[in-house]
């Protein structure tokens, strides 16, 4: 997911700020059907999460989490405060 494709998708929800990305792992280690995926998070009112992306084995996991979060407060500093 692009820039832009984040900011539209984070538009949806104006009620809830998100602030930072991180990573899920569903399943146990191991599995066959193990899903890693990266969310949006805001945890500090609603313990919100959006679903971003699946996350392919081999992918630079630190600096996936840092951009998003990075796009993510640049889209909070975009936003009208409620």
């Amino acid at each position: 997911m692009d820039k832009k494709h984040l900011f539209s998708q984070l538009e949806k929800w104006p009620l809830i700020k998100f602030d930072h990305a991180n990573i899920i792992q569903n399943g146990e280690s191991g599995d066959f059907n193990v899903r890693t995926s990266l969310y949006a998070f805001d945890i500090n009112q609603h313990k919100a999460k959006l679903f971003i992306r699946d996350v392919l084995p081999g992918t630079d996991v630190v600096a996936m989490i840092e951009l998003y979060t990075t796009w993510i407060k640049e889209f909070k500093k975009t936003t009208k405060p409620s």
